[in-house]
């Protein structure tokens, strides 16, 4: 026996579990898929073809399934809102610093006052912009006016490896090296830098050492001979250094550093020489 669901039109078929009391059961492809459905029935006996007027009562899954989407949500905020707030924290530079005002509508603003200016670019102090290295083969000997080199000679060759540093001191720049112009609503700097310096040459000992050494056969070893040689190696470094223009690079280096600095502090025109 047989009918039709009213809600799906799915086959419904009677399969009696009772004498007196088919039960309807089908097959539901379509309407089926997230809910369970239940057929009350009376007691009287189902004919073919007729549905019986009881009422169906459909029953929904329902879980904790909305809890859980709330809760996952309510954690992924507060993630984000740390996140942000670390984020905001930190970014206190570059591009990062930018984005971070804009989110939380904060402004940067600066003393551009002479006096100022100038604290601001003393604070670098001794501002090294430039490291020469070389490393070469440096001779020191001592010989005898009468004798050959074979029996009075002291000779040492150093391979020796230095390094010169070069930079401006900006503790020596002075107010009336800095000019402020304002025209239109727009800023301009120009900063006269002190002159640059050839701060330190040293030598690496670590990679400095001695390649060769030879005394004559009738005197004794020259203990001086070797720290005299390394005082001409310095010495022989520096002058290569201010021959290879360390000095001009030192300010171009400077130039560009104090530059950048001056924009960063809202400058629209910026002068460095």
């Amino acid at each position: 026996m047989a009918c039709t669901c009213a809600f799906c039109q799915c086959r419904l078929f009677a399969v009696p579990k009772w004498p007196d009391e088919p039960i309807l059961a089908s097959i539901h492809l379509h309407c089926h898929t997230k809910m369970t459905t239940t057929w009350h029935h009376g007691t009287h006996r189902q004919l073919a073809g007729q549905v019986s007027s009881q009422p169906m009562t459909t029953q929904y899954a329902s879980g904790r399934g909305s809890s859980g989407v709330f809760l996952a949500f309510l954690f992924a905020l507060i993630l984000g809102a740390v996140a942000l707030a670390v984020f905001i924290r930190h970014a206190t530079t570059g591009g990062l610093a930018r984005i971070a005002d804009r989110i939380t509508g904060r402004t940067a603003t600066y003393d551009t006052s002479v006096p100022a200016v100038v604290q601001r670019i003393q604070r670098l102090n001794r501002l090294e912009t430039v490291v020469y290295s070389i490393d070469t083969v440096v001779e020191g000997s001592r010989s005898s006016p009468v004798l050959p080199d074979l029996l009075a000679g002291d000779r040492i060759l150093l391979v020796v490896h230095g390094q010169s540093i070069a930079g401006i001191d900006l503790a020596q720049l002075k107010p009336e090296d800095v000019r402020i112009n304002e025209r239109n609503g727009a800023r301009s700097i120009h900063v006269t830098l002190p002159a640059s310096q050839l701060f330190v040459t040293t030598l690496d000992n670590q990679h400095t050492r001695v390649y060769a050494r030879s005394t004559g056969l009738l005197v004794p070893v020259d203990q001086n001979l070797e720290s005299d040689t390394r005082a001409r190696a310095e010495k022989q470094l520096q002058q290569a250094a201010l021959s290879d223009g360390i000095l001009d690079t030192a300010r171009k280096n400077a130039r560009a550093t104090i530059t950048t600095l001056l924009y960063s502090l809202g400058f629209q025109s910026v002068e460095v020489t």
